[in-house]
């Protein structure tokens, strides 16, 4: 069993170890740490929801999709697509809109932070 010898550990010293970095960084957390991750987070979800919501709201202005209401396409105002069609017109307008958004949010938050963007560095 010498094996076992050298799988022997001393977690009392892991432990006394590990407590104090613990401490300190629960100490460093404060309400105005909290409070700007709160306010961060609603930000980022708030300008989430609204790129999902323009692409939505674009793509219902220029198609719509056929069914009984629209005759199946004959009385519709609009271009009339089938509902994969219009699924797949939805997911590309809101994937190439919510990139547009990724791409301005990250531009304006370097230029606040005083760097250049990360394509003239």
């Amino acid at each position: 069993m010498a094996s076992d010898k050298n799988l022997d550990y001393d977690y009392n010293g892991l432990y006394s170890q590990l407590k104090p970095a613990m401490f300190v960084r629960l100490k460093s957390i404060t309400m105005s740490k909290i409070a700007k991750f709160i306010a961060g987070e609603a930000l980022n979800l708030s300008v989430g929801y609204l790129a999902g919501l323009s692409a939505s709201m674009l793509v219902n202005k220029f198609f719509v999709k056929k069914g009984l209401v629209n005759l199946w396409g004959l009385a519709a105002k609009r271009d009339a697509l089938k509902k994969d069609t219009y699924e797949w017109v939805m997911f590309i307008a809101s994937y190439l809109i919510g990139l547009i958004v990724m791409i301005l949010v990250n531009y304006l938050l370097q230029r606040l932070r005083n760097q250049k963007p990360a394509e003239q560095a």
